[in-house]
């Protein structure tokens, strides 16, 4: 995994480490990144182009095929130049967009499944989308602004107000949010038990801080018996956390909670599914995809599911399909997609000549291609896949 970002450091202030030159960074205290997107569009498309600039230059690119991931199905009001630099500078023969929710139905529609509800909690934000034979129904996209990137920013301000200045720690307080915190089965009954100070609460968690000389990664520990002051000295610096471990991964479920006016993640699902038609909502919710780095929290697929099972039919079967790596189950959806027939797959592919003659036209036939249930196309198509 590359990370797609630029990141400077206190340290060394003399260098940008790109992509995944950030392994060659010894001290990470007080990182800064320079992000390429924002909000999950593509906004700096310079820094974009300096990260594959790196990251291409150990792979032969000319005459490859590349298949790129992006929010296509959200069509932000943002010029796209991803195709335009990816064929001129790079030489790519051919190329594919889709969102990551579209590779993962793409793939379930080349194994015949026609009815998908992807579910990405990703960075920035938790989008919803439901497909059939591997079209978004665009009608039932949802979309909320919460994500990986405000619970790290939460738990910062959290951190900071109670205990230690963490706000310019992003890099090690995404690492503690990764390491120490759960979603909770029993929200109330675990803040009656965060609530006690003896042994009686089993949540609370001392977060060894990494001093990037002896250790480079947190880790949690049962808290000590003894008072900070009578600690040795050579003792590690740590925070102590207790209902942060739950209390953030919640805000997926009840945004409301830190003051933002969305929905939850379950509510989400639930508004998409009522844009949808109803002959497809039972086969939807069979197969659904939890992806992104948010669902790797211990816990977040049970609440989910039991939380969704409350708002469907009795009769219903609610699903999860089997993600392995929510994070690259995405790439591993696209690679199995595009391993078949080469002549059936290159049908998807806009190459660099069809993109010289026909411009953006080509792009928007091949990669906008979405359901609209106001068609009698469409109509049947759902007629069919219902039945």
């Amino acid at each position: 995994l590359v990370p797609n970002c630029i990141v400077k450091a206190k340290a060394d202030r003399k260098r940008e480490f790109v992509a995944d030159e950030q392994s060659e960074c010894t001290d990470k205290t007080g990182l800064f990144y320079v992000l390429p997107f924002e909000r999950g569009y593509l906004v700096n498309p310079d820094i974009e182009e300096q990260i594959w600039e790196t990251v291409f230059e150990l792979y032969p690119t000319k005459d490859s095929r590349i298949v790129l991931t992006d929010p296509n199905y959200l069509i932000p009001a943002i010029e796209d130049v991803s195709v335009e630099v990816l064929f001129e500078q790079h030489n790519f023969h051919s190329i594919y967009k889709a969102s990551a929710a579209g590779f993962i139905a793409l793939e379930g529609s080349c194994r015949n499944i026609r009815c998908a509800l992807v579910v990405d909690c990703g960075y920035s934000c938790v989008t919803v989308a439901p497909f059939l034979d591997g079209k978004a129904i665009q009608q039932g996209i949802v979309r909320i602004d919460v994500g990986g990137k405000v619970l790290t920013n939460q738990l910062k301000e959290w951190i900071t107000y109670r205990d230690l200045n963490v706000l310019e720690e992003t890099y090690i307080m995404n690492q503690c949010k990764e390491d120490a915190c759960f979603v909770s089965s029993d929200f109330n009954s675990d803040m009656k038990i965060a609530r006690y100070r003896d042994g009686r609460n089993t949540i609370r968690r001392e977060y060894v801080l990494p001093d990037f000389c002896r250790l480079f990664r947190g880790y949690l520990r049962e808290p000590s018996t003894l008072g900070k002051l009578s600690l040795p000295e050579d003792t590690p610096q740590h925070i102590t956390i207790n209902r942060e471990r739950f209390a953030l991964p919640e805000i997926l479920f009840h945004p409301s909670d830190i003051g933002l006016n969305q929905m939850g993640v379950v509510e989400a699902v639930v508004e998409s599914l009522s844009r949808c038609p109803v002959n497809l909502r039972p086969a939807l919710v069979q197969n659904i995809s939890l992806v992104g780095g948010c669902t790797l929290f211990p816990g977040f697929r049970d609440r989910f599911i039991s939380e969704l099972r409350s708002y469907m039919d009795v009769d219903w079967c609610v699903a999860l399909a089997d993600v392995t790596n929510p994070i690259t189950h995405a790439w591993s959806c696209a690679s199995a997609a595009f391993s078949g027939d080469m002549a059936e797959e290159d049908q998807l592919f806009v190459t660099r000549e069809e993109w010289n003659e026909h411009g953006e036209e080509i792009l928007h036939k091949k990669f906008l291609n979405f359901l609209d249930f106001e068609s009698e196309e469409a109509d049947e198509a759902s007629d069919e896949a219902a039945e």
